[in-house]
């Protein structure tokens, strides 16, 4: 047991340096991509905020974008996403290796999963080998129950990749988005004269005021910390189900079947409020019985008496 233990132990650490290995091929582009965002935001924000009809009809649309944290969908016009637009230049930079990190059914040094199937492949050799040396020849249930439990158990963890891959994508828009929330506030209250100039105004000063103290950078490390947050959740998920497993493979004889569902102390008490609703049932009848007796003899229900 203790030697599994170790294996284990020593294999969750090759996964998490693999995970690491795997995730760090996102810091070069990331980095790259910060640097285009701050030579490029101008650009792009000058974009998105100048008309070719100039403001006519302009003034309540940038209204609805700041209330709305620089985002606004409309059913007749393209949406606008003030926030996506001046990080696109990192996403233009990251994409192509996001994509190679979280790509199914590849092999590539980049992609996560691989690294996930070899684990499970290692721990299921290993528990045929212990099957094996146990004497598990004979007990080809508890062999396949075992391997089928380790499959379960790492196949869970792609839907739970899938699910943090959205939101480690999505942490880019959502860190500039929260910096800028302040300046999209005080542009949305601007009205009067000129409005829509001078929310323009706002939104830019307040761009290049969160651009110099660090925006984008901040927005990097959060996405670098949303990479470790998974590898984190991978590791602890891997480690606390293994645990299961390993009590299961430790298990001698019946051992296995010890470690299952144990229902005896659950049939007990059903049994024993089963007898007590019998006990009641019969009680409620035995003292029907007897009222009917005790009217059919009591003087006010019997007839006159006879002469």
């Amino acid at each position: 047991m203790s030697g599994l233990r170790r294996f284990v132990e020593e294999k969750i650490q090759l996964l998490e340096k693999a995970i690491d290995q795997c995730f760090a091929h996102i810091a070069q582009p990331l980095q790259e991509g910060v640097r285009n965002a701050r030579t490029s935001y101008r650009r792009i924000l000058g974009a998105c905020l100048v008309r070719s009809r100039g403001n006519q009809g302009f003034h309540q649309t940038l209204k609805a974008v700041c209330l709305k944290n620089g985002i606004y969908a409309s059913r007749t016009l393209a949406r606008i996403d003030l926030n996506e637009a001046i990080t696109q230049p990192i996403y233009d930079r990251i994409d192509p290796v996001f994509g190679g990190i979280f790509r199914v059914g590849t092999s590539s040094g980049s992609a996560l999963m691989p690294h996930i199937d070899a684990f499970k492949h290692s721990l299921q050799e290993k528990m045929t080998e212990i099957g094996i040396r146990n004497g598990w020849k004979y007990d080809s249930y508890k062999k396949s129950f075992l391997i089928q439990e380790i499959s379960a158990i790492l196949g869970g963890l792609e839907g739970h990749i899938l699910r943090k891959k959205r939101r480690i994508y999505e942490s880019l828009t959502s860190s500039v988005q929260n910096d800028l929330k302040p300046c999209y506030e005080e542009a949305g209250q601007i009205t009067g004269k000129k409005a829509c100039e001078r929310m323009k105004d706002v939104i830019r000063r307040g761009v290049d005021r969160q651009v110099a103290e660090g925006m984008f950078e901040r927005a990097q490390e959060r996405m670098q910390h949303q990479f470790q947050q998974l590898k984190h959740g991978i590791t602890e998920k891997v480690k606390g189900s293994i645990a299961t497993m390993l009590t299961l493979a430790s298990s001698q004889g019946d051992g296995l079947y010890k470690e299952l569902a144990d229902v005896k102390s659950e049939y007990k008490e059903m049994e024993k409020l089963h007898r007590s609703l019998r006990e009641v049932a019969e009680n409620a009848v035995l003292r029907r019985g007897m009222q009917e007796f005790l009217l059919r003899m009591s003087p006010s229900k019997a007839g006159p008496p006879k002469t």
